[in-house]
């Protein structure tokens, strides 16, 4: 998935469709694009006026 195509980063249907993406990645739910042992995901949005969200996901 390619999630450039969401619009520009800090925009919630971006920040949504990554973390959709990371959960099935660490619930091994991704098919085709799924990343063997999958245990952590980070995912960081840049938006406008220097704002910055980094967070961590673990698999439990």
């Amino acid at each position: 998935m390619f999630l450039g195509s969401f619009g520009v980063p800090g925009t919630s249907l971006r920040e949504l469709a990554q973390c959709t993406e990371l959960v099935q990645q660490l619930r091994d739910h991704a098919g085709a694009r799924q990343v063997q042992d999958a245990r952590l995901a980070l995912p960081h949005n840049l938006g406008l006026g220097r704002a910055c969200v980094v967070t961590l996901y673990e698999r439990a």
